[in-house]
């Protein structure tokens, strides 16, 4: 990895899978996105919902909330639940542990985060907020506590503030869920969208340019059109297929990734997905030693 690093000037990898806030690049469709987040998490009912598919980027966007939050440790009390796969119970004693609250002798841990969260609220200078990714999965019971506990104020100011990241639900549980529990409560609701072709190529030079490359475009103009063809501007498969291309190139002693670099690399990811593309590419089938 050293090699391929200082064979291209980089000073750390620019598509890593991990997400990493230092690489957050703002899709131009939805450019006011972490603004409004932050507004909205301001609020005295915020309630946000941001929905989108797999490798659009859902955790990174919670992962900049969270480290934007954390930074004003006098103004929020950031409740994180990165695994929301939890039972009622589970979501109780997760809220604690991030609050780190005592349980209280002869009061049940619903109780005594209640009477935490009224505490906090009636100073009125810090906001609580529950960040929870991986929303989908949180099971119905546990989804029903937590609007519980946040309706468990006396006025208008909710117990906690919630940022909700989350897959697309089922339609049985959007129907049944979303509309009724979470629907009205919701005050900014928004669905991650792919980028654009030339969004997918301002992604792919501002990610260099981060991790310090500053020299001709690393990728040719046929190859970050190729990549942003097959990844339909999906952030996770657009890193996965530029980070390949250029080990290709690498490989090849290049100093570009050209179209037969993004080829390769194409060849060897996920299979049902390039099966679904709308076009249906010769040179796959033969990188694959299918017949054309």
């Amino acid at each position: 990895m050293q090699k391929y690093l200082k064979h291209f000037n980089l000073v750390e990898d620019p598509f890593s899978a991990t997400p990493d806030t230092r690489f957050y690049v703002e899709n131009t469709k939805t450019h006011t996105l972490f603004p409004q987040m932050i507004e909205a998490v301001n609020q005295d009912d915020g309630f946000i919902r941001i929905v989108g598919d797999a490798g659009s980027g859902k955790t990174l966007h919670c992962r900049k909330v969270l480290n934007a939050l954390r930074c004003h440790k006098t103004r929020y009390r950031v409740i994180h639940i990165p695994h929301s796969r939890l039972s009622e119970e589970g979501l109780y004693l997760a809220i604690a542990q991030e609050l780190r609250l005592k349980p209280t002798p002869n009061t049940s841990l619903r109780e005594s985060l209640i009477a935490h969260l009224k505490d906090i609220n009636e100073r009125g200078k810090i906001n609580p907020v529950i960040i929870i990714d991986e929303g989908q999965s949180m099971p119905d019971d546990t989804l029903e506590a937590l609007i519980d506990l946040i309706d468990q104020s006396p006025n208008k100011r909710k117990l906690l503030r919630v940022a909700l990241f989350s897959m697309p639900l089922e339609e049985q549980q959007e129907n049944k869920f979303i509309d009724r529990e979470i629907g009205d409560r919701t005050t900014l609701m928004r669905e991650l969208e792919s980028f654009d072709k030339e969004g997918v190529i301002r992604y792919l030079n501002m990610r260099l340019a981060k991790a310090g490359y500053n020299q001709d475009p690393l990728f040719s103009s046929e190859a970050a059109s190729l990549i942003a063809r097959i990844s339909k501007g999906v952030p996770r498969i657009v890193n996965l297929l530029a980070q390949k291309s250029i080990m290709n190139a690498y490989n090849a002693n290049l100093n570009q990734a050209q179209a037969h670099q993004v080829r390769l690399a194409a060849a060897t990811i996920d299979t049902s997905y390039l099966d679904e593309l709308d076009f249906k590419p010769s040179w796959f089938n033969r990188l694959r030693g299918r017949a054309s």
